[in-house]
């Protein structure tokens, strides 16, 4: 690939990975499945990866996920993802500023 190619399959490369993120933050699992298919053969490209290359790591991928990880030792910490649920917000809460907009509207 020359280097103009290169620049625009890269940039073709960062749209995708925008839009495969805008696609799940959507819930649009199948459409960000399919853009991360294309992605996937842009990058191969890319990177000069060729067929044989590829299945390779798919199978060592396949390989490693239908192994069993090894338990935790005894008193190892679990240590979590960090993310926080956020809280909803209280019903009564709502209906409150409700009444308060209600009420400041009718003394207009």
């Amino acid at each position: 690939m020359d280097d103009t190619s290169t620049a625009i399959v890269a940039r073709m490369i960062d749209d995708l990975t925008r839009n495969i993120e805008i696609a799940r933050s959507q819930s649009h699992d199948l459409v960000a499945r399919l853009l991360d298919m294309a992605r996937i053969e842009l990058l191969t490209r890319h990177y000069g990866i060729d067929e044989r290359e590829f299945e390779a790591f798919c199978k060592g991928l396949e390989d490693k996920a239908s192994r069993p990880s090894p338990p935790l030792p005894l008193g190892m910490p679990v240590v979590s993802s960090g993310r926080r649920r956020k809280e909803q917000p209280k019903l009564r809460l709502s209906r409150r500023l409700h009444a308060r907009r209600s009420r400041s509207s009718l003394g207009k």
